[in-house]
């Protein structure tokens, strides 16, 4: 949901764009392309802190749970509403 409603305002904001409609579209579907990359990326990287080289909670305390879930993922500037996390 989230995505979809992200994707129809970028889509809408294009199509606003001075120039070409093409124009307008190819350069949103570039960028949707780009931000796909980069999400793909962040999920590979939540699977990896998550599941695949996780860390004992427990005995590495908040501090360290915390720096490791900073160094390890990086949620691209358009979902900023889990850069919180």
């Amino acid at each position: 949901m989230f995505e979809a409603c992200g994707n129809a305002r970028t889509l809408a904001a294009a199509t606003r764009e001075d120039g070409p409609l093409e124009a307008a579209l190819a350069r949103w579907s570039d960028a949707r392309a780009d931000l796909d990359e980069r999400m793909a990326k962040t999920g590979h990287a939540l699977e990896d802190v998550m599941i695949r080289n996780t860390i004992d909670l427990v005995a590495s305390g908040v501090e360290a749970v915390g720096r490791r879930w900073r160094e390890s993922v990086d949620f691209p500037a358009e979902y900023s509403y889990l850069k919180s996390a």
